[in-house]
């Protein structure tokens, strides 16, 4: 099983809406692919971690680099895993807003219950860069 994570900027005048579009996208698209993943929209990033046979997941992250909706796509992690750390979802995706007192935080720990120390570490990052930019 292969696993991919990579951030993103939205390009401008991005509308918060077309994420549900994307998920819409991912949660139709990615069984027949058998990926697995979850999507983490902070309002400023995308962090999204992809998993699946190592030639489904590069097909997607080459389509997701040929979106206009993304820019400053950057891969923060590749590599071979054991199992799904994410097979329970064809994309998880917390709904909460990122504010000092969403609940984003327990979602996002029962979101990566089974993923590694690593990936848990990148969604944890984005949240807190989200949340210190918004304090200020």
């Amino acid at each position: 099983m292969f696993q991919l994570v990579y951030k993103s900027k939205p390009a401008p005048g991005y509308d918060p809406d077309d994420c549900t579009e994307i998920l819409f996208q991912s949660r139709r698209n990615n069984p027949k692919m058998g990926i697995t993943g979850a999507l983490l929209y902070t309002g400023s990033y995308f962090v999204q971690v992809l998993e699946g046979s190592e030639e489904a997941v590069r097909d997607v992250y080459a389509k997701v680099k040929r979106d206009p909706r993304h820019q400053q796509i950057e891969c923060l992690s590749e590599h071979e895993v054991e199992e799904a750390e994410f097979g329970r979802w064809t994309m998880a995706f917390p709904r909460t807003k990122v504010n000092e007192n969403s609940d984003l935080e327990h979602q996002l720990e029962f979101m990566t219950a089974n993923a590694c120390e690593e990936t848990r570490a990148l969604f944890t990052k984005f949240l807190s860069k989200t949340r210190r930019k918004q304090l200020h």
